[in-house]
């Protein structure tokens, strides 16, 4: 809980500073992710363009599978989400905005393992340094993207992502 805390203060912060560009234009996002690691994704972002930098606030739920984990007989519960923070660098305005990125996130695992009646669950949380590469559609309409981010820090996974941006008038 204290971590979401920190995250929504932190996006907050963003918000403020980012307030007087805000006129620009809000963008909001389904998601859809995947991760070797961590199977399926899906999620949210929410965009601001400011000064030509793309500021995104991002929350991420996934489904990994628990196959292979335990012994047949143990009901294996595997959950992972994580939010992010992360300012995005267009470098190439064409038919195509190719864009770098950076940020950092916070991550929950969590496994929890049944058998006989007995549940036993053990989590981790940690943070990440993210570095982005990806792509969008320009345009004031809906705009698909796409990127890749590899996650450095413990957690260490590499992950694709794509979505809709669809913007909303702020101001």
């Amino acid at each position: 809980m204290r971590a979401i805390r920190l995250f929504q203060l932190s996006l907050g912060m963003v918000l403020v500073g980012a307030a007087p560009g805000l006129e620009a234009q809000l963008r909001l996002s389904p998601e859809l992710g995947w991760s070797r690691n961590r199977d399926l994704g899906l999620g949210g972002r929410a965009s601001w363009e400011v000064r030509e930098i793309r500021v995104v606030g991002e929350f991420v739920h996934f489904f990994p599978s628990g196959d292979g984990v335990a012994s047949p007989d143990v009901v294996v519960d595997p959950t992972y989400w994580e939010a992010n923070v992360n300012a995005l660098f267009p470098f190439d305005r064409r038919a195509v905005t190719v864009y770098l990125g950076a940020g950092a996130g916070y991550a929950k695992r969590l496994l929890a393992l049944e058998r006989d009646g007995f549940r036993s669950e053990a989590d981790v949380s940690d943070w990440a340094l993210n570095l982005i590469l990806g792509a969008r559609l320009p345009g004031d309409g809906p705009s698909p993207f796409a990127e890749s981010k590899v996650e450095i820090g413990r957690n260490r996974q590499f992950m694709l992502l794509a979505g809709v941006a669809f913007p909303i008038t702020v101001f």
